[in-house]
């Protein structure tokens, strides 16, 4: 079934009413120059094509599709820029079948798809015709995947306390990361350029950058402003940092240097709200999706100048 994504936009050509959720200013010193705004709502509950039951976790490829685990609709969408629709699933026209999937991450060629499930601990590991890789088995409660081109899977395995690093034909598992380094509940990750991986730890509310040297890996905390909950996270086509915060339902921009640039907070009964954000994954430009998990959608928010600065006024 086809989906026109744009039957499910809330707002966009239509000026945003006043009361919507607004970006807001950080206690920083970046002089918030800038300002996140809702653009786009894709998905409503239900159970047809583009639509959720509790979207759980979402990746995007280089072509700019959208990957949705659809975690009690028990399948995955991926949704492309014109709103076409392929489920994988057992229903839908590539058989996969998952039970409860919480995360999906895609090779950024978008050749090789994995998907973790909540329930059993699997995850598996297929070509994007549907074709089974392998099933990587182990694991407590799989939270977050982020995959490379080049065949190396990262898992975030918070319940027991670690971050692994595993191939995907093979299943052999490289490295795993764990207190010795500094994380106690590796929750979301990020990719970036150059083999930039970032991590989130809900339990000391801190990111990790992890960095890759040949063999060695070094785990080395990011110095942001104070987090909450840090449950989701992207990196721009520019280099900002995107953190959701899902118990205080805010969207963080934070610039290289962990400066706060915008913050997006729903507020409850609007259009555009955030009920519980769950996950985050980079869109074309400076664009973001954040996947709301109790609002059965995944809002598309872009984040732009607000003030011009002084330079700026005077090339007027």
């Amino acid at each position: 079934m086809a989906l026109d994504r744009f039957e499910f936009l809330e707002f966009g050509d239509q000026p945003a009413p006043q009361s919507t959720a607004q970006s807001e200013s950080t206690d920083t010193d970046a002089s918030m120059d800038w300002e996140l705004k809702g653009v786009e709502v894709i998905g409503e509950y239900g159970t047809a094509a583009g639509q959720f039951n509790y979207p759980a976790g979402i990746s995007t490829d280089i072509a700019g599709n959208l990957y949705v685990a659809d975690r009690f609709n028990h399948r995955v969408q991926r949704i492309t820029a014109g709103g076409q629709v392929l489920v994988f699933g057992p229903q839908g026209p590539v058989n996969v079948p998952f039970e409860e999937p919480v995360a999906v991450a895609v090779s950024p060629s978008g050749e090789i798809i994995c998907v973790a499930e909540a329930r059993n601990g699997i995850i598996h590991c297929f070509y994007s015709s549907g074709q089974l890789i392998k099933r990587l088995t182990g694991f407590h409660n799989p939270k977050a995947l982020a995959l490379a081109d080049n065949q190396i899977l990262w898992v975030t395995d918070p319940a027991a306390g670690r971050l692994i690093q595993m191939n995907v034909q093979t299943g052999t598992v490289f490295r795993v990361l764990g207190r010795e380094s500094g994380l106690s509940a590796p929750c979301a990750l990020a990719t970036g350029a150059q083999d930039v991986l970032l991590c989130s730890d809900t339990y000391t509310n801190q990111i990790f950058q992890i960095i890759q040297n040949g063999m060695n890996v070094r785990v080395a905390a990011l110095n942001t402003r104070p987090l909450n909950s840090p449950g989701g996270l992207a990196i721009t086509s520019s280099g900002m940092l995107v953190v959701v915060e899902t118990e205080d339902a805010e969207v963080l921009v934070l610039d290289r240097n962990g400066l706060g640039l915008a913050i997006y907070q729903g507020k409850p009964g609007q259009t555009n709200s955030l009920s519980k954000p769950i996950a985050a994954a980079p869109a074309s430009g400076d664009s973001v999706y954040v996947a709301d998990c109790v609002g059965h959608f995944v809002l598309r928010l872009q984040l732009t100048r607000a003030r011009k600065t002084a330079e700026e006024i005077d090339n007027l």
